[in-house]
């Protein structure tokens, strides 16, 4: 188990303790990376450019970072990756206004040129969760519009960077009646988002299925119906597995598991006090073939935190 949290690298066995020391990373708050069963691509942010690093398992860096993106007179504002099986893929927002994106090998070099996805004239691009298939990458990306108005939108483009399919699959809902960003996974056959969105009646953190071309499978599931979560995460596993720290509730932790179709199947609170202090937008879940980590950064402590967990049948 491994994260990535506020500029230093952590890994933790499957019972929660800490392998080695903390690895420190480049001086910037905006990372993301992706594990292709090897080793692991970290991805950041600095001003006007897009950077990748190779890590080995053990967090060392494998060669010089590579230069992904750089458009003078813009400001990166936040990426994502993931690994297709064969090369990373890699959107980013720059300007609050435009999604890129970008395709590499497994030696981090590009692929594909720095392509745009789309752009927003009347909206905030805040933030983005990426998933990758064996033939398509999947953006998932939080807007606002004057402050207050939040909604997900989904981008789905071939590993040429062709856009195949967008979405915008749950209403639009004030920033008040609801938290968390969206995020992304990819099971092996079909695309998993988990995102807040709007119906007539209520607010609720979502589960929306894709096709690898970007088609809807279905309508999307609501996992709770109490919208006051936060932090949204997902991981593919054993259908689909979501957890998120409930606004109401002092430290407890909220996990909801759903089969391969989007049925609810289960859903379990812990009593988790010491994550009642988790930095907003820093938590992520993983799947590991036998149960389910949790890892997030505990900014009273300013320490990383980590909770295993398996479902029952």
């Amino acid at each position: 188990w491994t994260g990535v949290l506020h500029g230093w690298f952590a890994r933790f066995d499957r019972a929660g303790a800490r392998i080695g020391g903390d690895g420190p990373l480049p001086g910037t708050w905006t990372f993301d990376a992706a594990w292709n069963g090897a080793g692991f691509a970290l991805v950041w942010c600095r001003d006007d450019e897009a950077w990748m690093q190779l890590l080995a398992k053990d967090g060392e860096t494998v060669g010089p970072p590579v230069l992904l993106v750089f458009r003078a007179d813009e400001h990166c504002d936040r990426l994502g990756v993931a690994w297709d099986g064969e090369g990373f893929d890699v959107f980013s927002i720059w300007n609050s206004r435009s999604l890129r994106f970008v395709r590499t090998g497994a030696d981090a070099v590009p692929l594909t040129g720095d392509l745009l996805v789309g752009e927003a004239a009347d909206r905030d691009l805040q933030c983005v969760s990426v998933a990758a298939s064996p033939v398509s990458a999947l953006a998932a990306v939080a807007t606002v519009r004057s402050g207050t108005s939040w909604r997900s939108e989904l981008a789905v483009v071939g590993l040429d960077g062709a856009v195949l399919a967008t979405a915008a699959p749950v209403g639009s809902f004030e920033s008040g009646a609801g938290g968390g960003m969206p995020q992304a996974a990819w099971d092996g056959e079909q695309f998993g988002v988990v995102s807040f969105g709007g119906t007539p009646d209520h607010v609720a953190p979502y589960l929306t299925r894709l096709s690898p071309s970007g088609e809807l499978r279905g309508p999307p599931a609501a996992l709770v119906e109490d919208c006051r979560s936060l932090d949204l995460t997902l991981a593919a596993g054993l259908g689909w597995a979501a957890a998120s720290r409930r606004e109401l509730v002092s430290g407890e932790l909220l996990f909801v598991r759903a089969d391969t179709e989007g049925r609810i199947v289960q859903r379990l609170a812990l009593d988790a006090p010491a994550w009642s202090d988790i930095g907003w937008g820093s938590m992520s879940l993983a799947y590991d073939g036998e149960g389910f980590g949790i890892v997030g950064w505990n900014a009273g402590i300013r320490t990383p935190m980590f909770t295993r967990f398996a479902f029952g049948p």
